[in-house]
């Protein structure tokens, strides 16, 4: 991708007047070169292959919480949230949801298996270290409170249904009658 950027970039010559482009009264005009056909050809090929780059990161966020769902308080009234939203939740930027409940943030004890630790990662940006030093500093600081946590799915699930605003990520095996699934967009 680079190189076709300054390819394009090459095929354009800036005839400037005066001694710089940013001087008093310089006139500038874009001279094309040989390549300025070439460059335009290409033009609908660096669309596509933006199109596919967009695509291709949404399908790897989506990958990184393949097995793993989010769920709520059947208390709340969204139904669908952004990856962006869910991470404003997940870095307290966030801490109501739009019908004016508090977010409650519940987490597995040291995320249990590798694969947890990914979906955290992947939807709060940060490893499970960082993420637990970043809410300890919220804290402290009296900006936030520490996430709940629990040692197993089925006591998560249990908090997470009998408490208002409650969130967490969980795998997709567990039982979750008692929950509502967000679908993550």
């Amino acid at each position: 991708m680079k190189k076709i950027f300054l390819k394009m970039r090459q095929s354009l010559d800036l005839g400037c007047g005066g001694t710089s482009p940013l001087s008093q009264g310089a006139t500038c005009r874009v001279v094309p070169k040989r390549g300025l056909a070439r460059a335009l050809q290409m033009m609908p090929l660096l669309k596509i292959g933006l199109v596919c780059a967009v695509l291709f990161d949404g399908a790897l966020r989506a990958a990184a919480l393949d097995g793993f769902v989010v769920i709520v308080n059947k208390g709340v009234t969204t139904t669908s949230i952004s990856m962006a939203a869910l991470k404003a939740i997940y870095t307290g930027k966030t801490t109501y949801w739009p019908d004016g409940q508090s977010v409650g943030i519940v987490v597995l004890d040291d995320q249990i298996t590798d694969k947890t630790d990914e979906a955290m990662e992947e939807v709060s940006g940060m490893d499970t270290s960082h993420f637990k030093t970043f809410w300890q500093r919220m804290v402290f600081s009296g900006r936030g409170q520490m996430p709940q946590k629990f040692g197993d799915t089925a006591s998560l699930v249990a908090y997470v249904a009998s408490t208002k605003g409650a969130i967490a990520i969980v795998p997709a095996d567990a039982d979750l009658k008692s929950v509502q699934k967000l679908e993550v967009k």
